[in-house]
């Protein structure tokens, strides 16, 4: 009998272990991996875009007379921005458009306020005649003629043509476009056929530029919502002086589904880290123009320049070397989930997140910072580099994170014991915040004469801790509020 029972017992006892290795404990969070290493670097500034300016753009007024004849003709009554900084030889041609297919209605150039004629890289008479007290300027159809003329026109388009381009040939990029509006010949303002917003967001962009990596011609290129340009033009980042007198090329690109790609394959680029061949610490400005795509690089700036950033002088070689240990890594969305720096750097964290959300680094001498990440189940995130450089004297930074807040963040200051006790925050791309509209708000406050900083944030008029604060206040009348170190 007791065997019997020892046998009983031992296949309950194995039956009880197989069904453990069958279902899976969920007592305990999944977690995910985050790893790479902090690396010092000096000087550093981070500088928003002023926001997209369509004022360099070209437009043109215009309307076409005689539809459905054998000699239509394209009136032009007013124009603005035409580009001017032209090679020897580029001119716009005319097009009126029929289902994609171009009928040409004449080269030009501008000169003088005037519209010419344009053949053989020579420039002829005037297009253009005053009609009571309007100015206008007449293109007569001048296709192949062995070419049925269409009786209408979907559209009426402006291309920019480089020298030598053949006759009844688009070969340029289109430079303006407007649709005809039914059989009156009215058309819409032309204007550049690429929108630079959506749902009234524009498109955004910042640079980073690390005192030693400027000098050796190296800055950083983050982008928000730019187009992609299908229309024989691509973007340049460069920079400029102050007085726009010298110019110098960083690289050509394009932005497709969101990634940067080339301008040449649309092939994403290796790294949003642009080389302009020239030490950027004599420069104080960087642009995004939008160039002709059959140019190149090597022409000078073209005339659209909607993008711009102006930075200020580096004011030392910020070599000062702090230990890279002991900085902590939380994310955001789970603060709670957090890990320290080890000598040289390297830093791991498991936690809960999933998705898209931000690493964020937190240390008693250096600047905080971010690093968007997207955690994946399978295989979490491994190999960050992540830069940090020394705070500024006397100044401080603040992050806040819309992924740590259960309500939608409309509006936040940072309040605290420096000047004025509050201080405004955006996440408008300005004023050192990264990315528009990207859920992080950012704030700088200077002028702060205390070794530290207590403060909290004041989301939608209600105060928040700081979840990824380098400390936490336990006593007293500042319990619960978060600790920034000052040097």
């Amino acid at each position: 009998m007791k065997l019997r029972k020892l046998i009983i017992f031992a296949g309950i006892l194995m039956a009880a272990l197989f069904l453990q290795g069958c279902f899976q404990d969920y007592t305990v969070d999944e977690r995910f991996l985050i790893k790479g290493n902090l690396l010092n670097k000096s000087e550093q500034q981070e500088i928003g875009f002023e926001p997209f300016d369509a004022s360099t753009f070209s437009t043109m007024d215009s309307r076409i007379q005689n539809l459905g004849t054998t000699n239509p003709s394209i009136l032009v009554t007013a124009w603005s921005n035409l580009p001017k900084k032209l090679d020897q030889g580029e001119h716009f041609e005319l097009w009126g458009v029929k289902d994609r297919a171009y009928f040409s209605f004449g080269k030009f150039v501008e000169s003088g306020g005037q519209l010419l004629s344009y053949s053989d890289g020579n420039s002829g008479v005037t297009k253009c005649a005053t009609v009571g007290s309007e100015l206008t300027c007449t293109f007569s159809y001048s296709h192949d003629p062995t070419v049925p003329v269409p009786q209408d026109f979907d559209s009426v388009q402006v291309s920019l043509e480089p020298f030598g381009d053949k006759d009844f040939q688009k070969t340029g990029g289109i430079l303006m476009s407007g649709n005809v509006q039914g059989l009156n010949g009215l058309v819409n303002r032309m204007e550049f056929p690429i929108s630079f917003s959506s749902g009234n967001v524009f498109a955004t962009a910042s640079v980073r530029l690390f005192y030693l990596d400027a000098r050796n011609g190296l800055v950083t290129f983050n982008q928000f919502g730019f187009p992609f340009l299908n229309n024989g033009f691509f973007y340049e980042l460069r920079a400029l002086d102050a007085d726009l007198s010298a110019t110098v090329a960083c690289g050509a690109f394009n932005v497709k589904d969101g990634v940067l790609v080339s301008a040449a394959t649309q092939t994403p680029l290796a790294s949003n880290i642009f080389k302009c061949g020239t030490d950027l610490t004599q420069y104080r400005s960087m642009i995004v123009s939008i160039e002709p795509a059959y140019e190149g690089n090597s022409k000078a700036i073209f005339d659209y320049v909607p993008f711009k950033a102006n930075y200020s002088p580096f004011t030392s070689e910020g070599t000062e070397d702090f230990p890279i240990y002991n900085l902590r890594t939380s994310i955001a969305g789970a603060s709670e989930d957090r890990g320290l720096s080890d000598v040289i750097g390297n830093f791991e964290v498991l936690t809960t997140k999933l998705g898209p959300t931000y690493a964020v680094f937190r240390g008693l001498n250096h600047e905080p910072n971010y690093e968007p990440v997207v955690i994946d189940r399978a295989k979490g995130v491994t190999g960050l580099k992540i830069s940090m450089i020394p705070k500024i004297q006397d100044q401080a930074v603040f992050h806040a994170f819309q992924q740590d807040y259960s309500e939608q963040i409309l509006s936040v200051t940072v309040v605290g014991n420096f000047t004025g006790g509050e201080a405004a925050m955006n996440d408008s791309g300005v004023d050192g915040d990264k990315v528009k509209s990207d859920g992080v708000w950012t704030g700088r406050v200077s002028g702060i004469t205390a070794s530290t900083v207590t403060y909290q944030f004041r989301i939608n008029g209600k105060l928040y801790n700081d979840p990824h604060g380098e400390d936490v206040e336990g006593t007293g009348s500042n319990r619960g509020k978060s600790i920034m170190n000052i040097r």
